[in-house]
């Protein structure tokens, strides 16, 4: 995409592959225009590929993410909701209380707050199991294994 297409503020589908390089497709409405025009993050959602889509993140930024934007961690959430945690290499060089957002792509919220013990275990034994919060309309919440470091991509 390009800052080109940004500012000219309509709808457009783009074609996305990544590594797994069967094709998707995402579109952005011109409200999605507007959300990056204003520097934010967009959340979305790829069409159905083979048996599944993918978490599209799009923001205008540079060519190469920031450490700010990438996890160390890998997170697996009970239930089908589709939430997401960036963990980063300076939250755990900290290893201080953390409190998260993880809507990922889901439609709602749930904070996780990791502690310094829960940075320690991680670091010692590679995983953890931890809870998020409640849901306050209907009570739900997620169970949600970290490990550390982020398994490699075969």
């Amino acid at each position: 995409m390009t800052l080109a297409d940004v500012l000219a503020g309509a709808e457009k589908t783009y074609q996305i592959a990544g590594t797994a390089k069967h094709p998707h497709e995402v579109t952005l409405t011109a409200d999605d225009m507007k959300t990056l025009l204003r520097g934010e993050l967009l959340r979305a959602k790829s069409t159905q590929g083979l048996t599944h889509t993918h978490r599209v993140h799009v923001r205008c930024a540079p060519a190469e993410d920031p450490p700010e934007w990438v996890t160390v961690c890998a997170a697996e959430f009970s239930g089908k909701d589709e939430h997401e945690v960036v963990i980063t290499a300076s939250d755990m060089d900290a290893g201080t209380d953390k409190t998260y957002d993880v809507q990922g792509l889901a439609g709602h919220a749930h904070k996780l707050t990791l502690t310094a013990a829960d940075f320690q275990k991680l670091k010692k034994e590679g995983a953890i199991s931890i809870q998020t919060s409640r849901l306050e309309e209907d009570s739900h919440m997620h169970v949600v294994i970290i490990r550390y470091p982020r398994p490699k991509r075969g």
